[in-house]
């Protein structure tokens, strides 16, 4: 017997979070608190 899986089917919201978080500057909090490690990329850009 298999575990059931998760099903995402909408995303509409994503594109607010993310704009929320660019406009209260959670990118440049994020890149203060965790070391980096690379110049190419910060860590939000990564992720994003």
């Amino acid at each position: 017997m298999s575990a059931p899986q998760s099903v995402i089917k909408r995303l509409d919201y994503l594109g607010l979070i993310a704009a929320f978080c660019h406009g209260v500057g959670l990118p440049g909090i994020i890149d203060r608190i965790i070391p980096k490690y690379s110049n190419t990329a910060s860590y939000m850009e990564m992720l994003s």
